[in-house]
């Protein structure tokens, strides 16, 4: 992706700083699909306006095409997630300005909020059943502690992530935020502006 690791991540956040981009990820998140099958898990999105941001997502190395299949007399392309371009490590992320840095966090959280309002405007929906939890818990941690706090969630989850669906299971969404407190007085600079949607 060229020798410029500053331009490089920021060429990443702008490919991921947008909330359907950031919904195909999580669904190649689960595994390889074609973009039909992207779009049965994506019903809201428009055919066109997904099949932009696919190749939005491809073109930033976020996605590859893994597979080519002739069907009914045309190609179609099974697409995977890279892994390592669908997120961000601490130095790509410091090379981000910090109102982009901002505008990913309310990309992020945008989306989980949107997750819980699908969820509880759902009539099947149990709590109980299927175990919803929103918990925050507050430690006093030094850095090697956050650390070892972040590798065992890490470890945790990917005790699971690798499950093969069937009939018993369903997704769910893991999330897992780590951030120390910092006293209002402490932030410097103006509120980001919000990051103007391109569809």
């Amino acid at each position: 992706m060229g020798n410029d690791p500053t331009g490089d991540s920021l060429r990443k956040a702008e490919a991921l700083l947008h909330p359907v981009r950031l919904r195909i990820v999580k669904v190649l998140q689960t595994g390889s699909k074609t973009p039909g099958q992207i779009a049965a898990l994506l019903p809201e999105v428009a055919q066109a306006t997904l099949y932009r941001h696919i190749a939005r997502l491809e073109e930033a190395g976020v996605i590859t095409v893994i597979e080519r299949r002739q069907v009914h007399g045309t190609v179609e392309r099974v697409f995977d997630l890279i892994p390592e371009r669908a997120v961000f490590n601490h130095q790509e992320l410091s090379s981000v300005p910090p109102d982009e840095k901002i505008v990913l966090a309310r990309l992020f959280f945008g989306e989980l909020i949107a997750l819980f309002e699908r969820y509880f405007r759902n009539r099947s929906s149990d709590l109980s059943r299927d175990h919803v939890v929103m918990y925050e818990q507050a430690a006093h941690l030094t850095p090697e502690e956050a650390q070892k706090v972040r590798e065992e969630m890490r470890n945790l989850m990917d005790r699971y992530v690798s499950n093969p669906p069937n009939a018993e299971r369903r997704p769910y969404s893991l999330t897992v935020v780590s951030v120390p407190e910092v006293a209002p007085e402490a932030a410097q600079g103006r509120p980001a502006k919000r990051k103007k949607s391109d569809d």
